[in-house]
C-alpha cells in the first residue's frame, strides 16, 4: 500500500494527476483520515485499462488528430467512456454525453436559420401560421351557419303565402343556391 505522493512517484506523475484518477473512479484506493491508501498492483492494472491514449492539452481537452502525436487517428469525442470509469455527470447526463461548445453553437445557429427561413416564408405568403390559419377557417364556417340560418328568415313570409308546392321548392332553392354561390366565392378567398 502507498500513500498518493509515493503512488505518483511511482507512476512518474503528478499528485494530482493521481488524485483525479482517484477521485473519477478511474484508479482504486481507500481513503482514511490520513489520506489515500493505493494497492500500487491493483492501481496500476485500473490506470491501464481506464485511461487512454489520448493527447490533451494543459486544460484537459483532447488535442485534435496529429497534435502530439501524427500517428494517431481522430477521436471520437462522442464515443462513450470505458465501462469501468465511473462517469461524471452534470444534473442526470453524464458528462461525455455533454456536446462540445462549438456542437452547441452549430446547433443553435442551425435552427436559427431555419426559424428565419420560415418567418421569410410566412412574409412572402408560402406559409401560413397555424393560429391564423385555424381563425380563418373557424370565420368561414361560422360565416356558412349564418347565411344557411338567415334563409328561413328572409324567406319566411314570402313562403307562408304560397300553396303551391313546386314554387316553394323553387323560392327554397333559388334561395339556398344564392347562399352556397356567394360562400363559395368567400371560400375561394380563404383558400
Amino acid at each position: 500500500m502507498m500513500t498518493l505522493k509515493e503512488y505518483a512517484r511511482h507512476r512518474k506523475c503528478s499528485p494530482a494527476a493521481v488524485r483525479k484518477a482517484l477521485e473519477t473512479g478511474r484508479i482504486s484506493g481507500e481513503r482514511d483520515e490520513s489520506g489515500w491508501r493505493i494497492d500500487s498492483n491493483k492501481a496500476d492494472a485500473d490506470w491501464e485499462r481506464n485511461t487512454s491514449a489520448v493527447p490533451r492539452n494543459k486544460k484537459g481537452t483532447i488535442k485534435p488528430a496529429g497534435v502530439g502525436n501524427p500517428d494517431m487517428e481522430a477521436v471520437d469525442e462522442n464515443a462513450a467512456p470505458p465501462t469501468a470509469v465511473k462517469a461524471q455527470t452534470l444534473g442526470e447526463q453524464p458528462a461525455w454525453k455533454i456536446p462540445s461548445y462549438n456542437k452547441s453553437l452549430e446547433k443553435e445557429k442551425h435552427y436559427k436559420a431555419l426559424l428565419a427561413e420560415i418567418e421569410y416564408q410566412i412574409e412572402i405568403g408560402a406559409l401560413v401560421r397555424k393560429a391564423d390559419n385555424d381563425k380563418a377557417i373557424f370565420n368561414f364556417h361560422r360565416s356558412i351557419r349564418d347565411r344557411l340560418l338567415n334563409i328561413p328568415d328572409r324567406i319566411a313570409a314570402v313562403l307562408a303565402g304560397e300553396t303551391d308546392r313546386e314554387t316553394v321548392h323553387g323560392i327554397l332553392t333559388k334561395e339556398l343556391r344564392q347562399a352556397l354561390t356567394e360562400l363559395a366565392g368567400e371560400a375561394e378567398a380563404v383558400v
